[in-house]
């Protein structure tokens, strides 16, 4: 399945088992954020965010997404690698999420949510006057960037995060 619309392109690939609700799953999403939130706001549709043209890009066959498992029991979202333009840098991410049933609510219902995290996120050169123009802010006076290297690991229930980043303003 190939679309195009809003000035993206998201591409799936995949499985569905109906018999044990199995999915196997590809996706590649590209295109300007910003432009997207544009062109929908454009359109008559509500749009609370403002952010800018060229602060989140995601370059073809730079962000891909696995999702994999069976959803009545849990699934596996991958990243492998994953890449975007943010705010004049880069950030990169590499890493998987486990997502898991939890125990049946008063309905019957049983919600899916975090079970594991095995992520690493690299920043690269990310602008911060950039990084507030995307939450509707301004630095005055204020500029630099922001690198380095972030290492989510663990469980809902014991998370850890390894942060090792550089800021450099001016």
């Amino acid at each position: 399945l190939v679309v195009h619309a809003l000035e993206q392109t998201l591409k799936a690939k995949g499985t569905f088992v109906l018999a044990d609700k199995a999915l196997d799953l590809k996706v590649e999403l590209a295109g300007d954020i910003g432009s997207a939130l544009g062109a929908a706001r454009r359109a008559g549709v509500p749009v609370k965010s403002n952010i800018p043209p060229g602060a989140i890009a995601l370059g073809k066959g730079e962000f891909q997404l696995e999702v994999k498992g069976k959803l009545d029991e849990g699934l596996t979202v991958s990243l492998p690698s994953a890449k975007l333009r943010v705010a004049g840098g880069t950030v990169q991410l590499d890493g998987n999420v486990t997502l898991t049933r939890g125990e049946a609510d008063s309905e019957g219902k049983r919600a899916l949510g975090l079970d594991t995290l095995h992520t690493d996120v690299a920043l690269r050169n990310v602008r911060l006057s950039s990084l507030a123009a995307i939450r509707g802010k301004k630095l005055p006076g204020l500029d630099g960037s922001v690198s380095g290297d972030i290492t989510l690991r663990g469980t809902k229930q014991a998370p850890k995060a390894d942060i090792d980043l550089l800021i450099r303003a001016k």
